[in-house]
């Protein structure tokens, strides 16, 4: 009865909401403490994991993209990590994305175009672009 809940689509609003709040809260805690404690990421990790295993399980043909997505992100945000270009935060929180949300979870408007596996990487550009942008602002 349940089962019929668990499309692709309530997956992805899943694990945006879960994302959202879990990114939220790190950066809540960002700005009270000057730290994300890892627990954070302990609990999302996983969470992101059985919502993609999931996401998986009712579409398998996004296992591949799934997997570029995923690896690239986390060798991308780990090579910005080790060159000092971002803390060990953002690095967690990156990989965590990568793997909530490894591609676009909106549905291409065009049915033939494939989802868009650096999803996770746009929104560190997206983020970064903003943050730049309060330099502007002041």
């Amino acid at each position: 009865m349940y089962w019929n809940l668990v499309t692709l689509e309530n997956l992805n609003l899943l694990a945006f909401l879960v994302s959202l709040g879990f990114l939220v809260f790190s950066a809540y805690s960002d700005l009270r403490t000057r730290e994300v404690s890892n627990w954070v990421w302990a609990v999302y990790l996983p969470a992101a994991i059985v919502i993609l295993g999931l996401r998986l399980f009712i579409a398998p043909g996004l296992l591949v993209i799934s997997l570029v997505s995923v690896l690239s992100i986390s060798c991308i945000s780990y090579l910005m990590f080790r060159f000092g270009l971002f803390g060990g935060a953002d690095l967690k929180a990156l990989m965590c994305l990568g793997v909530a949300l490894p591609t676009d979870p909106m549905p291409p408007l065009v049915p033939f175009i494939t989802p868009n596996p650096l999803f996770p990487l746009a929104v560190l550009y997206n983020a970064y672009f903003f943050s730049v942008s309060v330099i502007l602002y002041s």
